[in-house]
């Protein structure tokens, strides 16, 4: 979900709300920039996503594999169990 809303703000234009914690702290905050960085990167700008920030294309990685590890265990999981009901 978090990756629509990246891509979409991203390619939409949308104003990001104000950062909370620069507000509250004065300090840039660690993660300003991460959501157009990633919606940048699933538009295929990946120079672009690293000026915005450096993090984005390895968030996008890490949630791409972390979908494709939690299929495969669903499907072993789903095999598995066919299998206990054949025997």
């Amino acid at each position: 979900m978090y990756l629509g809303y990246a891509y979409a703000s991203y390619r939409l234009h949308w104003d990001i709300p104000v950062c909370v914690f620069r507000l509250v702290t004065g300090l840039p905050c660690p993660l300003c920039g991460l959501t157009r960085s990633v919606g940048a990167t699933l538009g295929g700008q990946i120079t672009v996503a690293m000026r915005f920030h450096i993090l984005g294309p390895a968030v996008v990685l890490a949630n791409c594999c972390g979908a494709v590890v939690l299929l495969l265990k669903r499907q072993a999981h789903e095999t598995n169990l066919n299998q206990q009901n054949l025997n």
